[in-house]
């Protein structure tokens, strides 16, 4: 998978989340969003007894190695 494509799975799970009845592709995206969905990603962590920062520091991990391979868009 590219990192395009990672992005594109993000933000579909972004609007997904956050959509608040607008029709597909009309709901921009907003860093508050991503704030809001990193905190219910924290929520979940804590109710199931795992380490978001652990899961944080592997998914960074993840990142830079994809971004190895890659050129950021321009």
């Amino acid at each position: 998978m590219k990192n395009k494509e990672r992005a594109a799975k993000a933000e579909k799970a972004l609007r997904a989340a956050y959509d608040e009845g607008q029709a597909e592709g009309e709901k921009e995206v907003w860093s508050s969003d991503i704030v809001d969905l990193l905190t219910d990603l924290r929520h979940y962590c804590f109710a199931r007894r795992l380490s978001f920062s652990k899961c944080n520091s592997i998914a960074q991990n993840h990142f830079d190695t994809e971004n190895k391979s890659e050129k950021r868009p321009q």
